[in-house]
């Protein structure tokens, strides 16, 4: 068996075309290197010659001159530290795109239709208008530019949705032609008809608000006032009748339709078990919301809920209680407006308050308040027909008092 075998492989190796895989090997290298020398220009210059196509016909290769000859470079592979780059950065492209994208929208359907939200305390000036100082403590800001009525409506309108913690006050200053619009021209430009003297008797620098509640946003506003409550609750008891149809383009925003649930307007003060400050109200739907005030002699409240209005008297008590005299006192009276009345008698008098400020109403802080009432005589005590104090903080004693400290 082994002699049978051994012939078929010697003819195998002396058959013709069969050669070693190592010269066929070499042969394929040498074809390879022949075709990268080759210029890439050889075809155009020798393809189209007679001299080319009959050497081409006779399966001769045209001649290549030597000085014609070049090396063509293959492309070295990058490493993978190069990959590494290039991929981070086109993911650092693509970031940056999605970034502005990103940007542009929030700008567009936010900003720019609502306007900056700033921190609590934003009263300096900016962007060239000046704040007016918050009057009781609001949890943030925002400033609605616009620029005519229609863009008002839209504006607000997007305001009063927008996303708020439910049972938060938010600010919101309305900027138009680069000033600050009051509670006249707010009006004027929803189209809410109120009577004049109502303008006349108000400081208009208003501190406005949205109060969030679980029935949705809740406008509203309070004002320094210029009069007496008493005077001007004359004025607001005269609008009460037309009201509703006075504020009808402001609360459509809000959601009412329909006539209102109750015919007038009522007092807090015959609300069971309600013992905060009194206000007036008109229920316009059970969604709690209605047409709401408040006066007292140092400013006029308004808001569209009674939750809004119980929470906003309550953070104005706290706020103005160390700032203003809001209260009349009387000796034997103590607490915070007590410590403020000493605190401004012992600046007016001269008195060394590191003992008389204690916030106890004694027969000590009764004298001093004699000698202030007669001190300021012609604005405190002839008003009101009287030439000797009468040591009763009351309205004309914290009127002048406030004047003269509060700053309010």
């Amino acid at each position: 068996m082994k002699k049978a075998i051994l012939p078929s492989i010697a003819r195998q190796k002396l058959e013709p075309g069969h050669e070693k895989p190592e010269i066929a090997k070499e042969k394929r290298r040498a074809e390879i290197v022949r075709r990268l020398k080759a210029p890439v220009s050889m075809y155009k210059r020798y393809g189209k010659s007679s001299n080319a196509d009959e050497k081409k016909a006779l399966g001769q290769e045209p001649k290549i001159p030597a000085s014609e000859e070049i090396i063509r470079v293959v492309p070295k592979k990058p490493s993978f530290r190069e990959k590494l780059w290039v991929r981070a950065l086109i993911v650092a492209v693509t970031l940056v795109i999605l970034g502005g994208i990103l940007t542009f929208w929030y700008w567009y359907f936010r900003i720019r239709i609502s306007g900056p939200v700033y921190p609590p305390g934003y009263e300096k000036e900016k962007e060239g208008i000046k704040i007016p100082t918050a009057l009781f403590n609001v949890a943030d800001t925002v400033i609605i530019t616009v620029s005519d009525a229609e863009d008002l409506l839209e504006s607000f309108e997007k305001t009063l949705q927008a996303s708020q913690d439910v049972g938060q006050f938010k600010r919101i200053i309305i900027k138009k032609e680069g000033e600050i619009v009051g509670v006249k021209e707010f009006f004027g430009m929803l189209e809410v008809e109120i009577p004049d003297n109502f303008y006349d008797s108000i400081l208009d620098e208003p501190t406005m608000f949205i109060y969030s509640q679980s029935q949705g946003g809740r406008f509203g506003f309070v004002v320094k006032t210029s009069i007496s409550a008493k005077e001007l609750n004359i004025i607001l008891k005269a609008m009460e009748p037309t009201a509703e149809s006075d504020f009808e383009p402001l609360f459509s925003l809000m959601g009412k339709e329909g006539r209102a649930v109750a015919p007038y307007f009522k007092s807090a003060k015959d609300i069971e078990d309600y013992s905060g400050l009194d206000f007036r109200f008109k229920t316009l739907n059970q969604n709690d919301l209605g047409i709401f005030y408040a006066t007292t002699d140092y400013y006029f409240a308004f808001s569209s809920s009674s939750e809004s209005m119980e929470n906003l008297l309550s953070e104005l008590q706290k706020f103005l209680q160390d700032k203003v005299l809001i209260n009349d006192l009387k000796q034997g009276d103590e607490g915070k407006q007590v410590s403020l009345l000493q605190k401004w008698l012992a600046k007016d008098l001269s008195i060394g308050d590191a003992g008389f400020v204690s916030g106890f109403y004694g027969q000590e802080t009764r004298d001093y308040v004699v000698r202030f009432q007669e001190k300021y005589a012609s604005d405190i005590l002839i008003p009101q027909g009287q030439t000797k104090g009468t040591g009763i903080v009351d309205l004309a004693t914290r009127r002048k008092l406030n004047q003269l400290y509060s700053g309010f």
